[in-house]
């Protein structure tokens, strides 16, 4: 297990979940990952969820608001970018093509913030650590280890990566498809695959084992969805509220609308 004291600018460092169902989340995700939760206050009648893996936090969860639910969005999960300026990084971004959506904002006293979405559509948030750096523990199961990004234009999302965190991109070839890996420092933090659809990040998160067909994925109330697609060993699946996610035999994820692989 390695403990994570501090993080790059540049580096992914925190992921959370919007859900309808936060008692139904936490059932379905234990069920997947093991994580024990910590129940931290909101606001009034609400509690943001540490999901736990040997009482280290590694991503939350908390409830939707009543005009997110309105407008039947679905659960959706969304990954923080370590930086150390949140306002000038959104100057960056928006040069860059980007959009702010929310913030920038402070968190109490963990840090501050703001969700922007990259010129392809996916949606990702920056995060200016004060007393809270994000995700705690890694390299061991139930822990976050890679993030995709599925884009309709490789080029332009290469090119605002590159501009707005200095990520460098390798790409390579996985049986005659493109994967464009993005490198900060010389060490790969995640990659891009081009695909049809408007961007979306998805997270990754180590786990011991998947079976084919959905295995423990197939979680209480959760449903396999396609059989392979993306790559060797892929697997698309249901979580137990419809969000669709990716898995991979060997990882664990979920996508930035709710969806995750293992």
């Amino acid at each position: 297990m390695a403990a994570i004291k501090k993080y790059k600018p540049g580096e992914f460092c925190w992921a959370d979940v919007g859900t309808k169902d936060v008692a139904g989340a936490k059932k379905f995700y234990r069920s997947i990952f093991g994580w024990d939760v910590k129940d931290l206050p909101m606001g009034p009648g609400q509690k943001y969820s540490m999901l736990r893996v040997r009482r280290k936090e590694v991503c939350a969860l908390y409830p939707m608001d009543p005009e997110q639910k309105k407008a039947k969005m679905p659960s959706f999960w969304l990954p923080y970018i370590s930086v150390v300026n949140v306002d000038r990084t959104v100057k960056k971004a928006r040069a860059a093509g980007g959009k702010l959506c929310m913030g920038p904002m402070d968190v109490m006293g963990a840090g501050r913030m703001a969700i922007l979405l990259d010129p392809t559509g996916a949606c990702f948030a920056i995060w200016q650590a004060r007393g809270n750096i994000g995700t705690k523990v890694r390299s061991v199961p139930g822990t976050i280890c890679w993030h995709d990004l599925s884009t309709p234009d490789k080029n332009r999302a290469g090119k605002f990566y590159t501009k707005v965190f200095g990520w460098k991109i390798k790409t390579m070839d996985f049986s005659g498809n493109s994967y464009h890996m993005f490198k900060l420092g010389g060490e790969g933090l995640g990659g891009m695959w081009p695909t049809q659809t408007p961007g979306g990040l998805v997270h990754v998160l180590a786990r011991r084992k998947l079976r084919q067909g959905g295995g423990q994925g197939q979680a209480p109330q959760g449903k396999s969805h396609i059989g392979t697609d993306h790559g060797p060993g892929d697997l698309h699946f249901f979580d137990f509220k419809g969000s669709a996610g990716r898995g991979l035999r060997r990882l664990g994820a979920d996508l930035n609308q709710g969806t995750f692989t293992t």
